[in-house]
């Protein structure tokens, strides 16, 4: 029999727990201890429609540090309603009209909780997690470059699921374009098949000779990341079973085969 957290009407009645209470298994959570200390001060308000959060400080007055790293810890919470509050709260202190000067000197903080939550096995805490990292993507530009490798294998891995592959990449893209020049190899380095968002809509849009030159010079770089893997593995195999010449007139064919 499967487990009732697998059933269809989990998502209808979530697991819930209470924030108050001392005999509930999460109470060493340090997020929920946070929460109920008052460490981050708001409260949840529940509506007849859906529930909103009500900051006892303004988020004008906030100090990002701890609130916001506070925030992107609970990012792994599962019990309802600690998604709900750390999702939320995150996204009020990233869109306040400060979040940029507040964010930056706390980005390293940010960085392992994140990475923490979009390992999760569990589907919902990874979207929130890949949701908090687009806006933090948004709010900071380009200073999360020299952190996006600590992100990349994971999100790899996400994307040979087609349940989310459009998303990881759509979220990539954005990082893209959020980013520097040079982010573009460093995806491509780790997620060889990642199309660039100016190949997309080059693609689609355009038919030029310049811009059909531009996507051939794409298409070649793909192939070659696609021959780097081959490589990779080919040489790992010739090595144990000494066929190490064969592995390389295999390697020489691929490219061939790519420059026509």
């Amino acid at each position: 029999m499967a487990a009732s957290h697998n059933r269809p009407s989990a998502k209808l009645c979530p697991k819930t727990i209470d924030l108050f209470s001392t005999s509930n298994s999460t109470s060493n959570s340090p997020f929920l201890n946070a929460f109920t200390s008052g460490r981050i001060p708001c409260r949840l308000v529940h509506g007849s429609v859906r529930n909103r959060l009500a900051w006892n400080t303004s988020i004008d007055d906030l100090n990002y540090d701890p609130v916001l790293v506070l925030l992107a810890e609970g990012l792994r919470e599962t019990a309802h309603p600690l998604p709900f509050i750390s999702r939320q709260g995150f996204t009020e202190l990233m869109s306040n009209i400060n979040a940029r000067q507040k964010v930056i000197p706390i980005l390293p903080k940010l960085i392992n909780p994140i990475k923490l939550a979009l390992s999760s096995n569990d589907d919902e805490v990874f979207e929130g997690a890949l949701n908090a990292l687009i806006q933090l993507s948004t709010v900071v530009g380009n200073e999360l470059d020299k952190y996006l490798k600590t992100y990349l294998s994971i999100l790899a891995k996400r994307m040979s699921n087609r349940k989310y592959r459009d998303s990881v990449t759509n979220a990539l893209n954005i990082f893209e374009e959020n980013g520097e020049k040079d982010i573009l190899p460093v995806i491509k380095s780790k997620i060889p098949t990642y199309c660039s968002s100016d190949y997309l809509e080059l693609k689609l849009f355009t038919n030029s000779t310049d811009d059909e030159q531009y996507v051939n010079d794409e298409r070649q770089c793909l192939i070659k990341m696609f021959a780097l893997t081959c490589l990779q593995l080919t040489i790992k195999y010739a090595t144990k079973s000494g066929k190490i010449t064969l592995a390389q007139k295999f390697i020489d064919e691929l490219v061939e085969q790519g420059k026509d």
